[in-house]
């Protein structure tokens, strides 16, 4: 399934029993204003450690899920 999350609620009820396996990919579109700033998830490059993403990316992100959030 693919939707996009930011614009469609969604939610998981509880598993009644058994086990079950989930693979979540996640994704920015090139042209949207959370681009720039996801980009790598705020590091460098792929693979980078989490210890170099860039404080100014981090802080785009964080207005950004303001910004997001006070929409609502």
């Amino acid at each position: 399934m693919l939707y996009k999350g930011n614009e469609v609620e969604h939610a998981r009820e509880p598993l009644a029993s058994g086990s079950q396996i989930q693979l979540m990919l996640f994704y920015v579109a090139q042209d949207s204003k959370w681009a720039d700033a996801c980009k790598f998830d705020a590091r460098p490059s792929l693979g980078s450690p989490a210890s170099t993403k860039c404080p100014e990316k981090k802080a785009q992100i964080h207005r950004l899920l303001k910004e997001h959030s006070s929409a609502d």
